[in-house]
C-alpha cells in the first residue's frame, strides 16, 4: 500500500489516522456526502440529509444528483467539504494533498464538481490533485453527463486562489445569510404566535357573545 484515503466522518476515523501516522502512510481526504452523518450540525447542511439526519445513501444521492443539479444547496456542499478538510487536519496535523470522493460523490454533477474544484484550488493550496474516475455507464446519457462533469476539473483547478481578505469576505457573506435565515424564521414564529393569540381572542369574544345572548333569552322568559 502506497497511499490511502481517510473517511473523516467514519466511526474509526481517529484510529485510522493514527495508524497512518504510525506507519508513515501518505493519506488524503475521502470526501463523503453520501453515507453516514455529516461533520457539521444538521441545520447547517439540511439539503444534504434525509429525515433521519443522515446523508441519502449512494443510490438515492446519485439519483437526485444526476436529475436535479439544484437540489443540493451550494452553500451546504461547500460547508461540509470545508468542515471535512478541517477535520482531516485535526486528525492528522496537516491538510490533505489529494482528495477523492466516497461513491464518486465529488463528480456527481456539474454543481458539485465546480464547488469541489474551486474550494480546493482557491482555499487549500496543499491539495494538488483530485481523482477523476472515468468509468463507463450502461446509460449513454448518464455517461455523457458524468464525463462532462469530470472534464471540468482541469480548468477549474487552475482558478486563482482567494486572498486572505477574500476568504474573510466570503465567510462574512455566509454568516450574514445565516442571520437573515434566522431572522426570517423568528419573524415566521412571531407571526404564527400572533395568529394563535388572535384566534384565541376571537374564540373568547364568540363565547362571551353567546353568554350575553343566553342572558337576554332568560330575561325575555
Amino acid at each position: 500500500i502506497t497511499h490511502a484515503s481517510l473517511l473523516v466522518n467514519g466511526s474509526e476515523a481517529e484510529h485510522a489516522a493514527n495508524l497512518a501516522i504510525e506507519h508513515n502512510l501518505p493519506i488524503g481526504l475521502h470526501f463523503n456526502i453520501t453515507e453516514g452523518h455529516p461533520i457539521l450540525p444538521q441545520d447547517k447542511v439540511t439539503t444534504l440529509l434525509n429525515t433521519d439526519g443522515k446523508f441519502y445513501g449512494k443510490t438515492k444521492f446519485w439519483s437526485i444528483a444526476i436529475n436535479n443539479d439544484l437540489f443540493f444547496n451550494n452553500v451546504h456542499i461547500e460547508r461540509e467539504l470545508v468542515a471535512q478538510i478541517e477535520k482531516f487536519k485535526d486528525l492528522t496535523g496537516r491538510f490533505p494533498t489529494f482528495i477523492n470522493g466516497h461513491n464518486h460523490c465529488h463528480v456527481a454533477n456539474g454543481v458539485i464538481v465546480t464547488i469541489v474544484a474551486q474550494i480546493c484550488a482557491r482555499w487549500y493550496p496543499s491539495i494538488k490533485s483530485v481523482r477523476v474516475p472515468l468509468q463507463p455507464f450502461t446509460d449513454s446519457d448518464r455517461n455523457i453527463r458524468n464525463f462532462a462533469c469530470m472534464s471540468k476539473f482541469k480548468s477549474l483547478l487552475n482558478t486563482p486562489k482567494l486572498t486572505a481578505e477574500e476568504q474573510e469576505q466570503s465567510k462574512q457573506v455566509n454568516q450574514e445569510q445565516d442571520k437573515q435565515k434566522s431572522s426570517k424564521s423568528s419573524q415566521s414564529s412571531s407571526s404564527l404566535q400572533n395568529n394563535e393569540e388572535q384566534n384565541q381572542n376571537n374564540q373568547e369574544t364568540s363565547k362571551s357573545s353567546k353568554n350575553d345572548d343566553q342572558s337576554l333569552d332568560n330575561i325575555d322568559m
